[in-house]
């Protein structure tokens, strides 16, 4: 009954950690020759370096790229 009632709060765990998870943001290389089709320097993907990059807030420091 125990091991029912731990996997039971583990998989509600972990689906709630599922339904809330955002993917991250990849910043630029800054590559810009291109040298085979698809690569970075030909998609130039990705997002711009925020500024400020860290802002810190207390005893907390945020990166506002990743948002971690």
């Amino acid at each position: 009954m125990l091991r029912k009632v731990i996997l039971v709060m583990m998989l509600v765990s972990i689906s709630s950690a599922i339904a809330y998870a955002q993917p991250s943001r990849v910043w630029k290389t800054g590559q810009a020759t291109s040298y085979y089709t698809g690569d970075d320097g030909d998609i130039e993907a990705g997002v711009a370096w925020p500024t400020p990059r860290f802002t810190v807030s207390g005893d907390c420091v945020t990166d506002n790229l990743t948002g971690l």
